[in-house]
């Protein structure tokens, strides 16, 4: 119903809609997958969807078409950002940075773009991770550090 109403407003729209964590499995289950060769349970543990939806045809993204893209929901503002073709501040410019080296992190660990996944106890403290890190903690608790990153 949101977006059929969206479908006829005259004002340019866009939805970003994002489920929740998959349901939680006992650890039998995600062993059970390891055996039969799934690639990467703490990955796949933690898969969340989304839809990006507008009724104007978005900029386009390295998410266009069919395929779902592979990416960490800590990613999503700037995602959703330059599909709708607004300013990027330097907080943004950094992500999209760091999306292109690490397309998906996790508490567990990070993949980077050819697709390996690394343990969390792997991730360096310097470079662009640790810039991440240091970023993604200023994002949610120093206001003083947002500020000199045009937020």
């Amino acid at each position: 119903m949101l977006v059929n109403y969206f479908t006829r407003a005259e004002h340019k729209t866009v939805i970003l809609m994002i489920g929740d964590h998959q349901p939680g499995l006992d650890s039998e289950v995600y062993d059970r997958m390891r055996k039969q060769g799934t690639q990467d349970v703490s990955g796949d543990k933690y898969t969340v969807p989304f839809i990006l939806w507008g009724n104007f045809e978005l900029f386009p993204t390295k998410f266009s078409g069919e395929d779902t893209p592979f990416i960490s929901p800590g990613y999503l503002r700037q995602v959703l950002t330059e599909a709708a073709g607004l300013p990027s501040d330097s907080y943004e410019q950094f992500l999209s940075a760091c999306r292109e080296q690490y397309p998906a992190l996790n508490g567990f660990g990070y993949f980077q773009a050819d697709g390996v996944w690394h343990e969390i106890e792997e991730m360096p403290d310097d470079g662009l991770l640790g810039q991440y890190r240091m970023l993604q903690y200023a994002n949610t608790f120093d206001k003083k550090t947002k500020k000199r990153f045009g937020k």
